[in-house]
């Protein structure tokens, strides 16, 4: 906050708000580097799948930790605009200009005081748990249950040899990724002994169970970081990046994520559900079968 009563030592002021706000800025920039260690670390790492109850311990910091990251993004936002103001500030109506940054100051920096308590107070206390035991808990779980890979019937082996298209199917409980016919041929061919049919390969390559996309958001972060990570070989930091901005995107089916074969594909998705024409996305189709609702 600026005491613009004091014109003689004005532009001194001025840039010591300016130094303030700089210093603050590095500060929350610490706290959301924080926050993303802990993505990094423990989420990067730990299956999240159809075994973790929304009443878990993890799933609660989880959550937490996003709510945390969007407060923190807030707060580092909030600053630059503030930041801007000041270097925006003109010779004309100065005292003016300084009276309303104040009451924006006053307004905005109240909030980011309130931001920053809770993300500090956050940071605390998972700094003292051990989360070490949730990750052989995952890999314990993942090796001993199984997925329900159910095979169709004759009468849906149309809809499922869809060549290039994305079925997300809640009546059969299961997603299939797109996939060319060749390829699943090619497989099969050079793999006799690991795959029985065209089906068995699209069953075990190509199919995954809905359950897996059950918590979305979290589900949206983990599809993004393996886009980055595994198909393009780009850094974590990108992944994690991606990940966090896709979490709250709520429009966006994570299994989308997992179609695309490149980042640029899934831009391509964006900027077409952006617009609200998906008729213009080629790269693959998109199938979502739902079960029929009764009627009274």
């Amino acid at each position: 906050m600026i005491n613009y009563e004091d014109e003689k030592n004005l532009k001194k002021l001025i840039k010591l708000e300016n130094d303030s706000l700089s210093s603050s800025l590095d500060i929350q920039e610490n706290l959301y580097t924080q926050l993303l260690k802990f993505m990094k670390n423990f989420i990067g790492d730990i299956n999240i799948n159809e075994y973790f109850d929304q009443d878990d311990e993890f799933q609660e910091n989880v959550t937490n930790c996003i709510n945390q990251i969007s407060k923190s993004n807030n707060n580092i936002a909030t600053i630059k605009d503030l930041i801007k103001d000041i270097n925006n500030f003109s010779t004309d109506n100065l005292n003016s200009q300084i009276q309303e940054y104040n009451e924006k100051f006053n307004k905005k920096m109240n909030i980011v005081y309130r931001n920053t308590k809770s993300i500090q107070k956050f940071i605390h206390e998972i700094s003292t748990i051990d989360f070490s035991k949730y990750i052989v808990e995952s890999k314990k779980k993942n090796k001993s249950k199984k997925y329900d890979k159910s095979i169709v019937t004759a009468d849906e082996i149309d809809d499922m040899f869809l060549e290039n298209t994305l079925i997300v199917s809640d009546t059969q409980k299961k997603v299939i990724l797109p996939y060319k016919i060749t390829k699943v041929v090619e497989i099969l061919r050079n793999n006799k002994k690991k795959y029985s049919s065209m089906q068995d390969v699209i069953d075990k390559l190509y199919t995954i169970p809905i359950k897996y996309y059950k918590f979305t958001s979290i589900a949206r972060f983990k599809e993004a970081y393996n886009l980055v990570t595994k198909k393009e070989n780009r850094t974590k930091i990108s992944g994690i990046k991606l990940g966090l901005e896709l979490m709250p995107n709520y429009n966006l089916h994570p299994a989308i994520i997992s179609a695309c074969n490149s980042v640029d594909e899934l831009d391509m998705y964006l900027a077409c559900l952006h617009d609200n024409n998906l008729d213009d996305f080629h790269i693959f189709n998109i199938k979502y079968e739902i079960a029929p609702t009764l009627a009274n």
